[in-house]
């Protein structure tokens, strides 16, 4: 069966090229919520996180996360 691709479909393919372009300026730091505000105040669009972020687990995309240093606490001694 060949039916074409959905209005949805193809909107979603758009704005994954939007999505990764942002994602690789940024060097993989800017998650859904800091795309979304960038969809929002570069291109006009407004699309919902969860819709951002279904695209780019699609896409196999995912932030570089904080690497903290552990780092010992000190134990309390009886006095």
């Amino acid at each position: 069966m060949n039916r074409s691709p959905s209005n949805l479909e193809l909107e979603n393919d758009a704005l994954s090229d939007y999505i990764r372009t942002i994602f690789f300026e940024h060097k993989g730091r800017y998650g859904a919520r800091r795309i979304q505000v960038t969809l929002k105040r570069k291109y006009r669009f407004s699309i919902s996180r969860k819709r951002i972020g279904c695209l780019l687990r699609k896409q196999g995309l995912y932030t570089k996360g904080i690497r903290r240093k552990y780092r010992k606490q000190p134990t309390i001694r009886d006095a």
